[in-house]
């Protein structure tokens, strides 16, 4: 699970209730207070905020205020201000238990399982018998959340609305040093053995055991519970949760619709049927049950939100759309509908447009999880793997059970040349799912990438053997095969990619790298050829076959190769780069340069490319020239690190050391 920073301050939300809340608090703040807990009994998270933050603002020690307000940004989802608000409920009150006890599962939530442990005992000094505190304190030992009712606000705030979720979080992973599994499991027992009458003390058994593998063990816990509990709609969503993960799925179906039938007065909570149905590969029923519920409560939007996701994923664009816009006529500012919308754009391949609409999505609804993710994955379309990090980062932030947000990073950090960023989070999906091959893909890759080529090797296998038609893993595979002195197996791995993908070209290049390592240049250049007469448009191959000729030093050919794969599609900026970096290679700048300033006439913008325009012109000693470049950068961004650095670095040639300092320290 990732670090969450429950201290990061504010954001749009707090923003928007400050705006309104500006107004002269004219009345008691006690009744600020009594509305706001109404509120917040009625389930309206937003309306309770502003009374909330009257009362506190009216008077800063009253203790309860404080404790509404986190309740109600716990509801919301709003870790950082929940942390806050609680903080000055026990400053203001340090005997006010509950506020304890929440304020320790927000620092179990943050990792910081020594000060959440304190909160425990503190609380048990005073009420040793209190059940929450003593599972709180377990949970310490073990690095597990509970999401139960006894700390419903941040399940709420968790889940947004119901869907499938598992009855606990990891917060870490069990082997980490700092985590006590044998005490924690010593601690659930004797749980269990001082409260057996409350079915909370038997699942935070039965959850231990899920957490660790033992499943067999968790089974009879859950089953246990159950029998002593039939009504406890906990202990029949953990149920039906493990037959799902178990894929026993005649099970699952008949525990989701005893769930669906104790909570038969919450219209929305049927939802969780669909979701099983779509989880366990049913989707027909899935859709089914979606129209049903549809056609009872027209005006209920969120089977119309699940149907409409289901429609993009069987690539049904418009009828997805057809959904967003009867969600749009019932609401029309519906972040949701905006977010289908967005996804379409997305699919279609239409980044920037998608871009703009996630980005508005986002600004509505700043503590989304779905909707981070999903403009992470538009910035990801447009190969900036920054922002696009930064958004799937506030997606597990804003939800830690967020599997695909976790892959999605891990990914863009592997593609940034983060092995061990990428471990960390890749590591956390397979905790969320430990079958998940994309995890397990990622993993390995990585894993490689840090030279740990032992560790990696079950990981790609094992995907490979799941999935043998993937190109991807072939590659990888026989990447790692290649690494460990298996050439045999390396070419092996990647002739079964090209079986399965001819166009592959990572699998090509890695082809290619392995003829030439064992000094079989001309097989690779026969392949390569052969590869071009069938792929006559594909100027990757071109610029692969011009690295091969560069390595034997043949620079005529080199160029060549590098001269079609530009005329293939004399648009390709990238081809043009590539050309001009050979002629830098060659020593032939001034060609180089001339290709640099060409491409900045139609991206004149381009900030990589004026700094590498700079920093060809700046070995040439031209400094008004790479001044000039690195200036345009500036102009745009006056902050931007890499420009400011090479500015130093122009003065400072020139001995213009003071300027070069002044510069360096912005």
């Amino acid at each position: 699970m990732p670090h969450i920073n429950l201290k990061r301050s504010a954001n749009a939300f707090i923003l928007a209730v400050v705006l309104v809340s500006v107004q002269a608090c004219s009345k008691d703040p006690k009744t600020y207070l009594e509305n706001g807990k109404k509120y917040l009994s009625e389930g309206k998270y937003s309306e309770a905020v502003l009374e909330l933050r009257n009362a506190v603002k009216g008077d800063e020690k009253l203790s309860e205020a404080h404790y509404q307000l986190a309740l109600a940004y716990m509801h919301l989802g709003g870790w950082p201000d929940a942390y806050q608000e609680l903080e000055r409920t026990v400053a203001t009150n340090q005997n006010h238990l509950p506020a304890q006890l929440r304020l320790g599962n927000l620092m179990l939530l943050d990792r910081r399982f020594e000060d959440a442990r304190g909160k425990a005992e503190f609380i048990l000094k005073s009420e040793p018998d209190n059940l929450n505190a003593k599972i709180l304190l377990a949970n310490t030992y073990a690095g597990i959340l509970h999401l139960n009712d006894s700390i419903n606000e941040i399940r709420t705030g968790l889940e947004q609305e119901p869907r499938l979720m598992s009855p606990v979080v990891r917060i870490a992973s069990i082997n980490q040093t700092v985590l006590q599994p044998e005490k924690a499991e010593e601690l659930f027992k004797e749980i269990l053995a001082g409260h057996g009458q409350s079915a909370e003390a038997h699942l935070a058994l039965a959850n231990f055991y899920l957490m660790n593998q033992r499943r067999e063990e968790a089974e009879k816990q859950f089953q246990s519970t159950l029998q002593v509990f039939p009504e406890s709609k906990d202990a029949v969503q953990a149920m039906a949760f493990f037959y799902l993960q178990n894929k026993q799925f005649d099970k699952a179906e008949e525990q989701y619709q005893k769930y669906v039938e104790l909570n038969k007065t919450d219209f929305e909570k049927r939802i969780v049927l669909a979701d099983f149905y779509l989880a366990s590969n049913q989707v027909d029923r899935g859709v089914e049950y979606l129209e049903q519920m549809i056609a009872e409560n027209p005006e209920s939007i969120l089977p119309k939100k699940r149907l409409a996701n289901v429609y993009i994923a069987q690539l049904s664009f418009d009828k997805a759309e057809a959904l967003a816009d009867a969600i749009l006529e019932l609401d029309e500012d519906n972040a949701d509908a905006n977010l289908i919308r967005g996804r379409v754009l997305l699919i279609n391949n239409k980044a920037d447009e998608a871009v703009t609409s996630l980005q508005a999505v986002v600004k509505s609804s700043p503590r989304s999880a779905v909707a981070r993710y999903f403009l992470g994955m538009a910035y990801l379309q447009n190969r900036d793997l920054e922002k696009a990090g930064g958004e799937f980062e506030n997606a597990i932030r804003f939800d830690p059970t967020y599997i695909q947000a976790h892959i999605a990073l891990a990914q863009v950090k592997l593609e940034s040349g983060d092995a061990e960023t990428a471990i960390r989070y890749a590591e956390e999906a397979l905790e969320l799912d430990k079958d998940n091959p994309q995890a397990s893909l990622i993993l390995g890759s990585a894993l490689a990438v840090r030279q740990d080529y032992g560790a990696a090797a079950p990981h790609l296998e094992k995907f490979v053997r799941e999935n043998p038609e993937s190109a991807v893993g072939r590659q990888r595979l026989g990447s790692l095969y290649m690494a460990q002195g298996n050439p045999a197996e390396a070419e092996r791995q990647f002739d079964a990619a090209l079986k399965n993908d001819p166009n592959n070209l990572a699998a090509i290049a890695s082809l290619v790298q392995l003829y030439v390592s064992q000094n079989k240049t001309g097989q690779a250049i026969n392949r390569l050829n052969d590869l071009i007469a069938r792929n006559p448009g594909e100027p990757r191959l071109h610029e692969i076959l011009g690295q091969v000729y560069l390595g034997q030093n043949d620079r005529v050919k080199a160029e060549e190769e590098y001269r079609k794969a530009i005329a293939i599609n004399p648009q390709d900026t990238r081809q043009q780069a590539v050309l001009a970096e050979f002629f830098i290679n060659s020593g032939q700048h001034d060609k180089a340069i001339q290709i640099y300033q060409a491409i900045l006439q139609d991206d004149s913008a381009n900030a990589q490319l004026l700094l590498r325009l700079s920093e060809i012109l700046l070995g040439k000693k031209d400094y008004e020239g790479s001044l000039q470049a690195v200036e345009k950068i500036l102009k745009d961004n006056e902050e931007d690190p890499a420009a400011l650095v090479m500015k130093g670095r122009i003065l400072s040639a020139q001995n213009l050391y003071e300027e070069s300092i002044g510069v360096l320290q912005k």
